[in-house]
C-alpha cells in the first residue's frame, strides 16, 4: 500500500468538506511512498517526530499548517520541517474530521465509553444520545476517563440521562445552550472555560471536563486500532505524550 491509497481510504471513511482551519491530508510528504508502518500521536511536534522516526508516516490530529503558514528561521515549524525530512517521515494530520466521524472519529469513541444510545448528531461536529440507565455525573466521568484525570462542574445533583460530547475545546455558550435545548442535563467535553461556568450554573448544566488531550487521545486510539484492523499488515505504533492541559 502507498500513501496515496491510505489517503484515499481515508477521504472514504471521513467527511472533508466541512470548513476547517486545519490544512487536512498529506502535509508533508509523498503520495507515492510506500506504507508498512503507521505511526499515531494527538500533536504533530519534535517529540512525536523523534520517537516516529522509524515509520513511514506519522498520523496527527493537531497538524503544523492551520490555514496560512510561514516557514523560516524564526519560528519552530523550521526545524520541524527539518525534522521530518531528515527522517523521511511523512504527516498526515485531520483535525475536525476526525473528531465528527461516526463510528471511528473522537467524539464516538466517546459515547461509546459513555454506553450512549440513540445517538444523534450534535452541533455538527459532537453527539447527543441517552444513557441506557440513570447513572451520576460522577460515575459517569470515572467511565469515561478513568484512569486519566478529569474535571466535573455539578450544577444539579440529578442522575443524567441524557449527555451531549464535544471533545477538545467544546467549552463554549452555544454549544452547550444547544445541549440544554435538546434535553442533556450534562455536557461532556474536553477544556473546562471560565467564561461558562457561571452560564452553565444558571441552566443547571453539569459539565465532564478530561482535559483537551485526553478527550482526544481516547479517540485517537480508537482510530488506531480501526486502521490496524483495515490493513493487518501495517505495522501500529501509538504515542501518548500528554500535555497536562
Amino acid at each position: 500500500m502507498t500513501i496515496y491509497e491510505f489517503d484515499q481510504w481515508i477521504r472514504g471513511v471521513m467527511d472533508f468538506s466541512i470548513p476547517d482551519k486545519s490544512l487536512n491530508g498529506l502535509q508533508v510528504g509523498q503520495l507515492k511512498k510506500p506504507l508498512k508502518h503507521i505511526a499515531f500521536a494527538l500533536d504533530a511536534c519534535q517529540a512525536s517526530f523523534s520517537l516516529a522516526q522509524e515509520a513511514d508516516l506519522l498520523f496527527v490530529h493537531h497538524g503544523l499548517f492551520w490555514g496560512e503558514s510561514c516557514i523560516n528561521d524564526q519560528l519552530a515549524m523550521y526545524e520541524r520541517m527539518q525534522s521530518l525530512l531528515s527522517y523521511d517521515l511523512a504527516l498526515y494530520a485531520v483535525h475536525l474530521p476526525l473528531d465528527m466521524a461516526r463510528d471511528i472519529g473522537n467524539n464516538s469513541a466517546l459515547a461509546m465509553k459513555a454506553g450512549l444510545i440513540n445517538l444523534e448528531p450534535f452541533a455538527d461536529i459532537g453527539l447527543i444520545g441517552d444513557l441506557p440507565y440513570p447513572i451520576s455525573t460522577q460515575e459517569l466521568a470515572h467511565t469515561v476517563f478513568h484512569p486519566y484525570p478529569h474535571d466535573i462542574w455539578p450544577h444539579h445533583s440529578n442522575q443524567i440521562t441524557r449527555l451531549a460530547i464535544m471533545s477538545g475545546g467544546g467549552a463554549r455558550e452555544h454549544f452547550v445552550q444547544e445541549a440544554v435545548n435538546r434535553g442533556a442535563n450534562a455536557y461532556l467535553t474536553g477544556e473546562l472555560n471560565h467564561q461558562i461556568y457561571h452560564y452553565t450554573s444558571e441552566i443547571s448544566l453539569n459539565v465532564i471536563a478530561g482535559g483537551h488531550y485526553w478527550s482526544e487521545f481516547i479517540g485517537l486510539q480508537h482510530f488506531a486500532a480501526v486502521v490496524g484492523k483495515q490493513f493487518p499488515d501495517l505495522t501500529i505504533s501509538i504515542y501518548d505524550l500528554p500535555t497536562g492541559c
